[in-house]
Parts: structure tokens; C-alpha cells; sequence
């Protein structure tokens, strides 16, 4: 975006950019990333690495936020919903939002434990206590498997004992693509092929 603005290619001069959805929030905000870059530089350090933060870009692009945020005036952007409106009950009979506050309580709690411990650089809190956009993606998975193991296991449970053999891991996914039923991350469902349907 930042190349748009310097070429004079925004929707001021008649240009139209569509962007992916998966930008961390704030990705375009240079000013706020070279300041937390300068105070992260090291001597002689000139590798990327997973803590740049918003950005894994070790020299950032030339522009300011201002500039940025012309760039982007008018821009388009598809992104799916992370999860179902808070008001909707999943298969663990608990609303979306209870979820989500669950969830929270439990992030701010092993937050707290975190930073009360000495860390290590091998595990860090990248967001705060923010949870991560896919975490009800993994919630339903688990969801997902249990309910089919369940349902696996009550069609044949000799099955179950041998679980990496082909006839059982054909009759897994027979019974992971019959299953329909409302989670966090909306309703899943595999009716129209290998991946479920995403609310935008």
C-alpha cells in the first residue's frame, strides 16, 4: 500500500485495491511499527524473526501512517467471521458468548501466571490476552472429532482399537462428513465437499 500511495495509485486517482482479511490489527500503522522496531534492534542483528510483532518485515516500507491510511481510503477487504453472533447456542449447549467469556477468564488467568513466572522465549502471550482468531476453529475441531470417535465407537467399536487402519480412517471421515452442528465458529458441515462454509 505504501508503493500505491507513492505511485499515485489510490481511489483518489481512480484505483480500487483488494486486500486479504488475515492483516494483524493496526499491520499499517509504520509509524507505531518503527518505533517498537527501534527500541527491539539489536547490533548486529539483520534477521527476521517471529518477534517483529505485527510484521515479520525487518526494514519496513518508506511511508507514514498518514500516508498509509490514503493509501488504504476506499480500500476492500473479505474477511469470514471468527465466530457465531454471541447470542447462538453450539453443541456444547453454551452461547457463543459465554464461550468467549470462559475463554477470556482463562487467558487472563494463565496470563497472570505467566508474567508472576520467570519466561522463557520459547512460549510468549504475542497478543496479550487477546484470544487467537482461530480459537474457535480449534474448539468445534475437538468438538468435531468427539462427536464422530463418539458416534465411531457406537457403530463399531473394534474399530476405535485399530484406528489408523484404512477401513477405520474410512469410516471416520465417512462420519466426520455426516456431521452438522452449530459451534463457536458458526454452523459445520461438510455437505458440498472437503471444506465447511464460512459466514463473511
Amino acid at each position: 500500500m505504501c508503493q500505491a500511495y507513492k505511485l499515485s495509485m489510490t481511489q483518489a486517482e481512480g484505483y480500487v485495491w483488494f486486500l486479504p482479511g488475515w492483516y494483524k490489527e493496526g499491520w499499517y500503522d509504520l509509524d507505531n511499527l518503527k518505533n517498537n522496531q527501534k527500541e527491539k534492534e539489536t547490533p548486529n542483528d539483520d534477521t527476521n524473526d517471529d518477534d517483529e510483532g505485527l510484521t515479520a518485515l525487518k526494514y519496513l516500507p518508506d511511508c507514514k501512517t498518514s500516508e498509509m491510511l490514503r493509501a488504504l481510503d476506499g480500500a476492500l477487504s473479505l474477511v469470514h467471521n471468527n465466530y457465531a453472533p454471541d447470542d447462538s447456542f453450539t453443541v456444547g449447549n453454551i452461547s457463543v458468548g459465554e464461550w468467549k467469556g470462559k475463554l477470556k477468564k482463562e487467558l487472563d488467568k494463565r496470563m497472570k501466571s505467566y508474567l508472576l513466572k520467570e519466561r522463557s522465549t520459547s512460549f510468549d502471550f504475542e497478543d496479550g490476552n487477546k484470544p487467537n482468531k482461530y480459537s474457535g476453529y480449534v474448539y468445534d475441531a475437538v468438538w468435531l472429532y468427539a462427536l464422530a470417535l463418539d458416534k465411531l465407537m457406537k457403530v463399531d467399536k473394534a474399530l476405535v482399537q485399530d484406528l489408523h487402519s484404512e477401513k477405520a480412517m474410512a469410516a471416520f471421515v465417512k462420519i466426520i462428513k455426516e456431521q452438522d452442528f452449530e459451534g463457536v465458529s458458526g454452523r459445520i458441515n461438510f455437505e458440498d465437499g472437503h471444506s465447511r462454509l464460512s459466514e463473511i
